[in-house]
């Protein structure tokens, strides 16, 4: 049976106090409270109080070779994909700058506001694409070898 717990204002005298207790529904916690206290003032946060124990839904536990296939696979997409990833995150930061340099939100933004908060978004999306670019570039080189050449 579901636990609910109450903030009830029995009265001036006796004032508010946390009750707790075991009923069906939210209509059977008040029912509860009222032979409880008898006519009470008010009764606030009335809730179901779930625990922590596992009774509701509960997350699969991630073992280390799932964790890893995740890590590897999350790597993968990051270096398959670095500049758009990067140009996301370049837009988002032009977006975010521009929106306190001319107060004003993107929804809102008309004349020069609106070509600033424009100006920074493609800029910090092409800065953030073509590091990105120069990036996975760099991670899919071959690192030149150095050949000795020996003369006989």
């Amino acid at each position: 049976m579901p636990v609910y717990t109450a903030n009830v204002f029995v009265n001036t005298r006796v004032g508010e106090v946390k009750w707790k207790g075991q009923a069906a529904t939210t209509v059977g916690a008040k029912d509860l409270i009222y032979a409880q206290y008898g006519d009470v003032q008010r009764i606030t946060n009335l809730y179901e109080a779930r625990d922590q124990s596992g009774d509701g839904v509960s997350v699969p536990d991630v073992g280390g070779s799932m964790g890893v296939l995740i890590l590897a696979i999350g790597a993968i997409v990051l270096f398959m994909f670095t500049p758009w990833i990067l140009m996301l995150g370049g837009g988002a930061s032009g977006a975010w700058i521009g929106e306190k340099v001319t107060r004003t939100s993107v929804d809102e933004a008309r004349g020069n506001a609106g070509a600033i908060l424009i100006t920074l978004i493609m800029l910090g999306g092409g800065f953030g694409f073509v590091a990105g670019h120069e990036f996975q570039t760099y991670i899919n080189s071959d690192t030149p070898t150095e050949q000795s050449s020996q003369q006989y």
